[in-house]
């Protein structure tokens, strides 16, 4: 039975609209969401810096203002990459909608637009745009001491600006040693960036997709949760290195599509349906737990985890005693966005 949304029809303005234009962007859709209800059409999101647990509906869970406004030169606040996300969304939800419906794998036209889908959904996190973000810190700083780290390749630099510029303000070698100090000089990057960085990746990351192979798990008693890092990557081999990206032949990459069902994209050579057990979820969920950088999202007030002695256990209280502290003193990326992930185990298939 298909849910219909909570929240009424209004003729009125929001204070989250201008004009007909929305200001609150999901970066995890709202019929996605849908897929991790209760039976009254809840989602139960724990903040896991807070230790907080609280009810949402899907259309006021997992979004950010403004998240995907662009400026162009015809419209400060243009709309076209909410209208081309709203399309790939349209296009996958049915596919998703099947593979929980037959319990069986997608093909042809059906394959790409999941493989579209899952990577917008992997790139459009704040996650992936804070990696981002802080990766152009990394060039902006690299470059910075380049410049400014070495006196001679300073004042030479600084002779041809002035010459080309005449620009004569007094900037001494000592001010560059400040400013490489104190990072005054670093910038974020404009939004349109940040947009045009997602929308290349995800599309290069969909053709990597589409090659992988792709395991079905199926949960008929336990529930799987989702978070703001959907797609939690493991190296399969080695559970406590990085990942190492899509393309590494040892990556498993889960993405659960609804409480009961869970894809999983590798590079083994038969796809599977599989029949998951409860230990099968209890990893599947410590895995969105450990990589989501703030909040899980799930049926009920708790979940099933696996400790690393393979116990699992669903107490919340006892799950955030091991990662609450990690998550506050987390550190994002290291240079290009390579992820800094807590020790965890591969995805059992």
């Amino acid at each position: 039975m298909s849910r219909r949304s909570a929240i009424p029809p209004s003729n009125k303005k929001s204070a989250r609209c201008t004009g007909n234009r929305p200001r609150m962007h999901h970066y995890l859709p709202a019929s996605f969401l849908r897929r991790f209800t209760n039976t009254e059409g809840f989602l139960h999101v724990w903040d896991m810096l807070d230790d907080r647990l609280f009810k949402s509906k899907p259309e006021n869970a997992a979004r950010e203002r403004d998240f995907y406004t662009v400026a162009t030169t015809d419209s400060p606040t243009d709309v076209s990459t909410e209208r081309l996300i709203g399309d790939i969304e349209a296009k996958a939800s049915p596919v998703i909608e099947g593979i929980i419906r037959n319990n069986q794998l997608p093909e042809g036209e059906d394959w790409v637009n999941l493989a579209v889908f899952v990577g917008l959904l992997d790139q459009r996190t704040p996650l992936a745009r804070k990696m981002y973000d802080e990766s152009d810190k990394a060039i902006q700083r690299m470059v910075a001491r380049q410049f400014f780290g070495n006196r001679e390749i300073f004042e030479k630099g600084l002779a041809q600006y002035r010459k080309a510029t005449g620009d004569d303000r007094v900037f001494t070698y000592d001010d560059a040693q400040e400013l490489l100090n104190t990072e005054e000089y670093l910038r974020d990057a404009h939004q349109n960036k940040h947009i045009s960085m997602m929308l290349q990746l995800s599309m290069s990351l969909a053709g990597i997709i589409g090659k992988m192979t792709t395991h079905l798990l199926i949960s008929r008693q336990v529930e799987f949760i989702t978070g703001d890092c959907p797609l939690p990557q493991f190296n399969k081999l080695r559970p406590q290195a990085y990942a190492a990206g899509w393309s590494n032949p040892d990556v498993e990459v889960g993405f659960p599509i609804s409480s009961t069902h869970c894809l999983v994209f590798c590079w083994d050579a038969k796809p599977e349906v599989i029949e998951a057990d409860e230990t099968h979820v209890a990893n599947a969920n410590l895995q969105i737990a450990q990589k989501s950088q703030r909040y899980t999202f799930a049926p009920g007030d708790s979940f099933s985890w696996m400790e690393e002695d393979g116990s699992v256990h669903t107490d919340l209280k006892q799950l955030h005693e091991r990662i609450g502290q990690h998550k506050k003193d987390f550190k994002t990326v290291e240079f290009f966005g390579a992820m800094a992930p807590m020790p965890g185990q591969a995805f059992e298939v």
